[in-house]
């Protein structure tokens, strides 16, 4: 498989923006000439995470991810879904962490600072 596309590097981050669900991305798939796209349904925009439609005749996630080129093609509808579970578990490894650390841990006041975008 090629590189990662950046939004899954960006959910491996531990300090990824997560919604109330504790998501820090969704993904879905599709048949595309034969082939099978896996893309996000939820993505990181200005800071913020954003749900796109991707059920019914206007599919704005695969759309996006087309234009952006930002989707991971299989042979197979069975491969994409099994690339998808596999991501997830290795997320859901990340989150609890995360989640056990912040309650053995409470954050401290600390300075921030940038580094390039998300």
């Amino acid at each position: 498989m090629a590189e990662l596309p950046e939004w899954a590097h960006r959910a491996l981050r531990p300090n990824s923006p997560i919604t109330k669900g504790g998501e820090s991305v969704r993904t879905a798939s599709s048949e595309v000439n034969g082939r099978h796209f896996l893309y996000p349904t939820l993505r990181l925009e200005d800071g913020k995470l954003r749900r796109y439609n991707h059920v019914g005749p206007y599919n704005e996630a695969l759309m996006l991810a087309i234009d952006k080129g930002d989707y991971i093609e299989f042979d197979t509808e069975e491969e994409a879904t099994a690339w998808s579970k596999k991501f997830s578990d290795r997320l859901g490894g990340r989150k609890s962490l995360m989640l056990t650390l912040s309650k053995t841990h409470p954050a401290q006041p600390m300075s921030t600072a940038v580094h390039g975008s998300n």
